[in-house]
């Protein structure tokens, strides 16, 4: 199993411009998705678990990229560190129906 952070940086502020139409920075999205790419490029199964908060209360995750045909070993092991790290929601979270709780 080889682990490593979800993301290179954790999430940054939405511009108020961007709230109507979207925004699209490629900058970000590459340093975001920087760990992401061995495992899909491979083929290889990922799982991300979360991690706990950073300092500014953001969620921080890590993934878990094991071999081929290899993903009862990342499940198990993702098992174990999700039992791990405490389960927070960020100060301001939204749920899949845009509500903020």
């Amino acid at each position: 199993i080889i682990l490593t952070p979800m993301t290179g940086i954790t999430a940054k502020n939405i511009q108020k411009s961007a709230l109507k139409y979207g925004q699209s920075n490629l900058v970000i999205t590459g340093a975001i998705m920087r760990f992401s790419h061995p495992a899909n490029l491979c083929g290889y199964p990922g799982l991300s678990v979360p991690a706990g908060l950073d300092s500014d209360g953001l969620p921080i995750g890590c993934q878990l990229m094991g071999r081929g045909w290899g993903e009862e070993t990342i499940i198990r092991a993702g098992l174990v560190l999700e039992q791990a790290f405490p389960r927070e929601l960020p100060p301001h979270n939204v749920d899949i129906m845009g509500r903020l709780q």
